[in-house]
């Protein structure tokens, strides 16, 4: 007799995540479609193929909550050793596709409130970039959740670090199209990312707490432990190297959307 091996095992899941949750199940004649059609689905994720086919019936999945992670791996090897069985340990079952550089998976939360332990799981075994998406109701959506888990994992790349996708308007408005909104970003930041990171990241970081601040200097250099006549001159530097004028409503919306766009895009090039 053949030993079953770990393919068949993440096999297995694949039928089991397609064919019932909660204790429901499917009629025995459906299941070899799921098994074909659950099999599709994680190799064109995995693929990083955009849109699942059509063609796979909605009826074989329940709606639910569902979440896409992505970990950076090289040659091939397994970043997360057995994370299928750590998750399964929290009543999370997962299907899991490894490709030349990443290891991707759909996870089936059953309940939202599964999300933290999930998150630490993933932290205590990380080695390495982990990306994760939103948490989305419909298993149809992976492919855009993998996207999603993709442009986190690119922004902290080299880095040990897990991170979920923050699902805000913004955030989404900037995935939906990264390379028009990084090439906007840097149109409008303009000299403002020539300079040295440092001094770069220090100007963003007190503009953001400044706008979040109710354009507060005494506010920001509490805050920030500098004076507040510091906080202004710093905001004098972000407008000599944008050109753009800080009491003018308009140029601060295009300065807070460009600075919201690059804390999330990956900054090739920088």
């Amino acid at each position: 007799m053949r030993i079953p091996s770990a393919e068949d095992a993440r096999r297995a899941s694949l039928v089991w995540l397609c064919c019932g949750r909660g204790g429901r199940s499917r009629p025995f004649g459906d299941l070899g479609r799921a098994r074909a059609a659950a099999e599709a689905i994680v190799r064109r994720i995995g693929d990083g193929v955009g849109g699942i086919a059509e063609r796979i019936t909605d009826r074989l999945f329940d709606e639910g909550e569902f979440v896409v992670v992505s970990a950076a791996t090289g040659l091939g090897e397994d970043p997360l050793p057995r994370v299928d069985s750590h998750l399964a340990a929290i009543d999370v079952n997962s299907v899991w596709h490894l490709t030349q550089d990443a290891l991707v998976g759909v996870l089936s939360l059953e309940n939202v409130a599964r999300m933290r332990l999930v998150l630490e799981v993933l932290d205590r075994h990380v080695s390495g970039t982990i990306g994760v998406s939103p948490v989305f109701a419909v298993l149809r959506r992976a492919s855009w959740a993998l996207g999603l888990a993709q442009l986190v994992a690119q922004r902290h790349a080299g880095s040990k670090t897990v991170e979920q996708f923050r699902d805000n308007p913004m955030n989404v408005l900037v995935a939906s199209a990264p390379d028009a909104a990084h090439e906007t970003t840097r149109a409008i930041l303009g000299g403002l990312l020539d300079l040295p990171s440092d001094r770069r990241d220090l100007l963003l970081e007190t503009f953001t707490a400044w706008i979040e601040l109710g354009g507060s200097a005494q506010a920001t250099g509490e805050l920030l432990v500098c004076h507040p006549n510091t906080v202004r001159h710093r905001l004098r530097r972000i407008e000599l190297a944008t050109g753009k004028d800080l009491t003018r409503p308009g140029d601060i919306a295009e300065l807070v959307a460009a600075c919201h766009a690059w804390s999330q895009l990956p900054q090739f090039g920088v």
